[in-house]
């Protein structure tokens, strides 16, 4: 018995197998972006025209052929990851109030649990442990100004909360 497992095998069974893997590579490496699923399409349909008796250098061309037109077409048509709108909008942290930090040499704020670093208009690092308001983000860096006192406020931008 000298024939191998893939000369005993159907063709469109080794078709669909690359269909198989190709999914499964594009899940493992691609990170399921969908770059390799439209080349899994082209396998699925030589599988097909296998099954239906045409020869291999026909189904080869349905491979290239099915390839060709599906890639493109899902990915226009797959969904967009989409990021968070605060983060998206420059003026996200516009008017939030928090409490100057020095985080490992740097100053900067927490902001939504995140530490940002932080600078006046004027480009000096604010003196940590002042209450100050962001004016804008130039970047990730919060550019703020001093507050203005509010007795008894919450700040739960910076994580913190007042005692009561």
């Amino acid at each position: 018995m000298n024939d191998s497992f893939l000369s005993l095998a159907p063709l469109w069974l080794a078709w669909v197998a690359l269909a198989v893997g190709l999914v499964v590579a594009d899940l493992a490496l691609a990170g399921a972006q969908l770059i390799l699923v439209g080349a899994a399409f082209g396998a699925l349909a030589a599988g097909i025209a296998s099954a239906a008796g045409l020869g291999f250098e026909a189904q080869a061309w349905v491979f290239v052929g099915f390839t060709a037109l599906s890639t493109p077409l899902i990915l226009t048509l797959r969904p967009r990851r989409k990021r968070s709108k605060a983060h998206r909008r420059a003026d996200w942290a516009s008017g939030l109030i928090a409490e100057a930090v020095d985080w490992n040499g740097r100053v900067g704020v927490k902001l939504l649990g995140d530490f940002y670093p932080a600078r006046e208009r004027s480009g000096v690092a604010p003196e940590p442990g002042r209450r100050v308001r962001v004016v804008e983000m130039d970047g990730i860096t919060a550019v703020v100004e001093d507050a203005p006192d509010t007795e008894g406020a919450d700040d739960s931008i910076s994580g913190k909360e007042k005692a009561k």
